[in-house]
């Protein structure tokens, strides 16, 4: 998995700084992660929010709250926002191991049958996991409904 790693003005101008700043420009984030997640290709702040990149085949959009620090995922065509992380932190945290067991799953051969009982068990221990990571993923967030078809 490629993982984009944004330029610390480019980050600096978007608003981004502490723990955010330090996130983009030194861990990174998925450049792509299948229909789940695109990184947008530039950080361009629009008013309090920033666009991270696009969600669900581009049907959402992620975007981090500068005032609340929280990430929502806003429907393209309705603007109806849903509750994505409580942080950038925690959605990274999310979105990383995720995309790491999606290419892994992909490489399953569907005809072998054990292979298909220990990924799922596999998934099923991965979004254990993941719901610990943050309170939204276990409510009516955005994640809930993605993590529950792990």
């Amino acid at each position: 998995m490629e993982l984009l790693r944004y330029g610390t003005e480019e980050a600096r101008t978007a608003g981004l700084q502490g723990e955010e700043l330090e996130i983009l420009t030194s861990q990174g984030i998925p450049l792509d992660c299948s229909w789940l997640f695109v990184s947008a290709a530039r950080l361009e702040r629009a008013g309090e929010l920033v666009p991270l990149g696009k969600l669900w085949s581009e049907e959402y959009e992620a975007r981090l709250n500068l005032i609340s620090r929280q990430l929502d995922a806003i429907h393209r065509e309705s603007g109806e926002l849903t509750p994505l992380n409580s942080s950038l932190r925690q959605f990274v945290a999310i979105l990383v191991p995720y995309c790491e067991f999606i290419e892994k799953r992909a490489l399953v051969d569907e005809q072998d049958g054990r292979a298909l009982v220990r990924i799922e068990a596999e998934g099923g221990e991965l979004r254990k996991r993941l719901y610990e990571v943050d309170p939204l993923t276990r409510s009516a967030g955005w994640w809930s409904g993605v993590l529950g078809e792990l």
